[in-house]
């Protein structure tokens, strides 16, 4: 699905105070944030605060309603939760009262543009102290000064109009380090089989008796040393490492038929070659307990074969 980036002039006009406000959970009809009026010649403020879920909360930023009505669809399909806001200064306001996980900001819009909306949300948690929030641009401008003044303004990121959802999910993925958003295989992570059988079945069935029950010996204590390998890293901004480590601890699990954790290492590793190192801590987390959970599962498989 791409970004439909035409709408004529009048038509903007016309729609300019409408803000597309949805969430994931129900759509809702916008009203008006009177809390302090807007700048001279500026549509009403409105913005309507989204319920917390469990995925990602998002505000999007975007003068044009059709672009807005999009991209609001393609966060809710992703499983985000979106709030809307039609020009920088309502983003302001929003970001006033919410708490966002990513921004996804257009660069020209009325009242004010996302270059200076993006300053002065830097400003704002400098002088606060607040963590960083992630600031994507939209832009249908793909120029390289044009990424550069993005960047220069304090955004983290560049997304190109018209994009797809796929190319939406990517960026966010890399800058959410794969929190919440559900993809089919993630979602379901639960379904996923801690340990496949039918591996350590084809494993058992080989000439050598005792093969499976060494390979789990093996696994159990060189493993932990990867894990180990893999936080400091991370801690310590180290992407050929921990690409490394992650990508070694990906293949021995493999071996052992460790689906759930060879898939969260799977996406780690995809994490760090987009270079989202800087976002890699929650992911690293998930990836020292899906350990703990596999090793205590081979554990039990060895007992059993012991027996």
């Amino acid at each position: 699905m791409l970004l439909t980036l035409e709408i004529r002039r009048d038509e903007e006009a016309a729609t300019a105070a409408r803000v597309v406000c949805r969430t994931s959970i129900a759509r809702s009809n916008c009203y008006d944030d009177a809390m302090d009026a807007p700048p001279a010649g500026s549509a009403s403020a409105m913005h309507v605060p989204a319920a917390r879920t469990v995925g990602p909360h998002i505000l999007l930023v975007e003068d044009n309603p059709v672009n807005r009505e999009v991209a609001v669809g393609m966060l809710e399909s992703l499983g985000c939760t979106t709030d809307a806001a039609d020009n920088g200064w309502t983003a302001l306001k929003a970001m006033a009262t919410a708490t966002y996980d990513a921004v996804l900001m257009d660069c020209q819009m009325p009242v004010m543009d996302g270059l200076a909306a993006s300053g002065e949300i830097r400003r704002r948690e400098q002088a606060s102290g607040a963590a960083r929030v992630p600031i994507i641009a939209l832009t249908a401008n793909a120029m390289e000064g044009d990424r550069e003044q993005c960047l220069a303004a304090g955004m983290d990121d560049f997304l190109s109009k018209p994009f797809t959802q796929q190319q939406l999910a990517t960026l966010l993925r890399r800058w959410l380090a794969l929190r919440a958003l559900p993809e089919t295989e993630r979602r379901d992570l639960s379904r996923i089989p801690l340990i496949d059988a039918g591996v350590l079945r084809n494993i058992a069935a080989l000439a050598k008796p005792a093969l499976l029950n060494s390979m789990i010996d093996l696994y159990l204590q060189h493993s932990p040393d990867l894990v180990g390998a893999i936080e400091t890293a991370a801690e310590n901004m180290q992407s050929e490492g921990l690409s490394q480590a992650v990508h070694t601890l990906k293949s021995s699990t493999s071996n052992l038929g460790g689906s759930r954790l060879a898939l969260v290492a799977k996406e780690c590793e995809a994490l760090v070659r987009e270079g989202g190192i800087t976002q890699a801590a929650p992911i690293v987390a998930r990836i020292r307990k899906e350990h703990q959970d596999f090793c205590a599962a081979l554990m039990r498989e060895r007992s059993s074969n012991a027996a």
